[in-house]
């Protein structure tokens, strides 16, 4: 997930705090400790989906430079509650962010304490990302996905020869 940058970018932002859900790796952890950022992170290793939500939408920002993600839940969670998102321009996170996140590209700490300080400096900036993710979250649902593999499935089963009766 990349976590040693984005511990990398705290160390330039003074007065913030930094909510991490999840453990540390090993590595990480020495990181804090040789860099003494221990007062200023909190983590909480498990939530519920509620109080994760209650979370995202009390954020500032999600800040997730992550370099390989299979789908990119975080960022469409974040999103989905209205919580602006910065994350790397990586993997699948394009295809679900859409045009709603601040992008990382370079991929350094001061980049990622760069696009920290803007999000949460710039109100103007702040709302577009949220209006936005807000409608990005809203093109991903369960329904939909059903009905685009059903619509595969469909495909497939014509171009076998095969006829399944249609319910209803």
């Amino acid at each position: 997930k990349n976590v040693g940058l984005l511990l990398a970018g705290l160390l330039r932002l003074k007065d913030l705090t930094l909510l991490k859900v999840g453990r540390f790796l090993p590595e990480e952890a020495r990181y804090i400790r040789q860099n003494a950022l221990e007062a200023r992170i909190i983590q909480i290793e498990q939530l519920r989906l509620e109080e994760l939500a209650a979370l995202y939408n009390a954020a500032e920002c999600l800040v997730f430079p992550s370099l390989y993600e299979g789908f990119g839940w975080p960022v469409l969670e974040a999103m989905s509650c209205g919580c602006p998102v910065i994350c790397s321009r990586r993997a699948s996170l394009p295809e679900v962010g859409g045009d709603a996140p601040f992008y990382l590209d370079r991929l350094d700490a001061d980049e990622v304490a760069g696009a920290v300080d803007r999000v949460l400096t710039d109100a103007g900036l702040r709302g577009g990302m949220r209006a936005r993710g807000l409608a990005q979250g809203r093109k991903f649902s369960w329904e939909k996905a059903a009905r685009e593999v059903r619509c595969v499935y469909d495909e497939v089963a014509a171009d076998a020869g095969i006829v399944r009766e249609r319910a209803g």
